[in-house]
């Protein structure tokens, strides 16, 4: 799996467990270092899927029908 798309679940899993932004990307960080979403990023995944729009689902399709 795209790590991109393995951290946005991970945002969705902490949102799930009231784990803020800032300590959600605090955990991203130290699970993937360099290759962690920009902090901008991160704060516009979290805020999308905290509003309840279930980007990852979405991200998934466009990439299967470019298959």
């Amino acid at each position: 799996m795209n790590e991109k798309i393995e951290q946005r679940i991970g945002l969705k899993f902490c949102i799930a467990n009231g784990i803020s932004c800032a300590e959600s990307l605090k955990i991203l960080q130290k699970a993937y270092g360099e290759s962690t979403l920009s902090k901008t990023r991160a704060y516009e995944w979290y805020s999308a899927l905290k509003s309840g729009r279930d980007v990852v689902k979405n991200h998934v399709k466009v990439d299967q029908k470019s298959k």
